[in-house]
């Protein structure tokens, strides 16, 4: 058996449910092995969520800037929390600089489900880390899609994967 250069003392609780989770998919892998499993599974995840958002340009500069490169901390609901924080302690200047509603971009935030908001915050500071550029392609190869602004007032948004109709 190949040693897999990672290891760590896991808590009872959570060899408990390691084990309970090699049980509940029939497969015989010890905890130290479920636990790989589970962090491919959670990578899929967060790629899975990332590739269900759909944010415009400016949206992406506006959670880019409030974010400044860094994942705020190891819990849920990240850029939900600093940009509603953000917006909450400069009102109007974040949305004046990026050309962003800030009443639809904290929707969009809080409309994420804790996966969709972990894989956002991830790519954010990939996207900072890479020095990549603040193009549709630059945040493309941090895993992100931006899509064309919607055109007319309540009509379909239209992108390369949803054409409008």
């Amino acid at each position: 058996m190949a040693k897999d250069g990672i290891s760590f003392a896991g808590t009872p609780d959570l060899i408990e449910w390691l084990e309970g989770r090699r049980d509940r998919s029939m497969t015989q892998e010890s905890a130290g092995i479920r636990a790989k499993t589970e962090l491919g599974l959670w990578r899929a995840v967060l790629r899975v969520e990332l590739q269900r958002q759909h944010w415009t340009l400016a949206e992406m500069g506006l959670l880019a800037d409030v974010h400044n490169g860094a994942i705020i901390s190891d819990g849920v609901g990240m850029i939900a929390m600093g940009v509603i924080d953000s917006l909450h302690e400069y009102p109007g200047s974040y949305g004046e600089k990026h050309e962003v509603d800030e009443d639809t971009i904290k929707k969009k935030v809080l409309d994420l489900g804790p996966a969709a908001d972990n894989a956002l915050a991830d790519a954010i500071a990939r996207w900072w880390a890479t020095n990549a550029d603040h193009t549709r392609e630059g945040w493309a190869s941090v895993g992100i899609y931006v899509r064309d602004e919607t055109l007319g007032v309540g009509g379909p948004v239209a992108s390369a994967r949803f054409p409008q109709q």
